[in-house]
């Protein structure tokens, strides 16, 4: 490299906001939240297990209480969806109006909650007013809410925020809501983070084939915080992974194919690259428990 003369200018400095993009706590060896994910890897891979496995963690540590399941193939595999607890109204047909559908949820979740807390600060003034008499006692009964002797309970243990939710598609391959760009799936992935006035959802695509006409756009693969390499069907994928990945200066296409070699040797094994790692060290894993360096 040639040498570089450098003079510095005052006054530029980047103002670095405090606030990560990051904002849901997670355990240490837990990726950031909230995320967006890709499962890619044949057909019978264990795609759909790892998935809920790592769904369940998420839930466990409170980074997620809702799963949203867009899949034309709920019916077969609804016995492995179980541990997540997703409603009956939560699985949605691969429409077109799908992701419409599922960011309405989330922009309801967050109304639902800012009541919520419109509710708790209404209640606690008039507690005050009660004790200090400031309040006429006819006033009280004009809401059923003023009742209670006891505040407004929030639905689950979680009552700082609103119900974080994580949207799964799933085998929606070459379908509408994959397929059209005027589903809206493109834009979603782009702002996952600031949907529902900026509480986010993270997001998990799982298919077959990680580039495909009618899937996965270019967009969405760039924007990945988290792919999971399972056994992959043909070589041009892994080509097309090793172009668009976010490698490492110290770890070559050699090592990386190592990785996925040692990973997929296992039944129903698979390579995790976090790409926006708490650490360096923490950026490959095979499946989610071992740390690969």
């Amino acid at each position: 490299m040639s040498q570089i003369r450098v003079k510095h200018v005052s006054g530029f400095e980047p103002l670095v906001p405090k606030k990560s993009a990051f904002t849901i706590e997670t355990e240490f060896n837990t990726p950031k939240q909230p995320s967006l994910n890709i499962y890619t890897g044949r057909r019978g891979g264990g795609k759909t297990v790892a998935i809920v496995t790592y769904l369940r963690k998420l839930m466990d540590e409170g980074a997620v209480q809702r799963v949203l399941l867009v899949t034309p193939t709920y019916e077969s595999n609804k016995s492995i969806f179980l541990p997540l607890n997703i409603g009956e109204g939560d699985v949605i047909e691969p429409e077109k109006g799908a992701v419409a559908r599922t960011q309405q949820i989330v922009e309801e979740e967050v109304a639902e909650w800012e009541q919520y807390q419109k509710d708790l600060k209404k209640w606690k003034e008039h507690q005050r007013k009660m004790q200090d008499g400031s309040l006429r006692m006819q006033t009280a009964y004009e809401d059923p809410l003023f009742l209670s002797p006891t505040p407004p309970k929030w639905k689950n243990n979680y009552p700082s925020h609103p119900v974080r939710v994580h949207i799964v598609y799933d085998d929606c391959l070459s379908l509408p809501v994959m397929a059209k760009p005027s589903s809206g799936i493109v834009n979603q992935a782009a702002k996952h983070r600031h949907i529902g006035k900026g509480w986010g959802c993270g997001i998990t695509y799982a298919t077959q084939a990680y580039a495909a006409q009618g899937g996965l756009s270019r967009v969405i693969r760039e924007n990945c915080t988290m792919l999971c390499l399972f056994k992959q069907t043909h070589d041009s994928q892994i080509k097309k992974i090793l172009e668009e990945s976010n490698f490492r200066d110290d770890v070559d296409e050699e090592r990386f194919m190592d990785f996925l070699e040692y990973s997929t040797s296992k039944p129903y094994g698979f390579l995790t690259i976090d790409q926006c790692p708490k650490h360096e060290s923490m950026m490959y894993r095979s499946g989610f428990s071992e740390y690969l360096n």
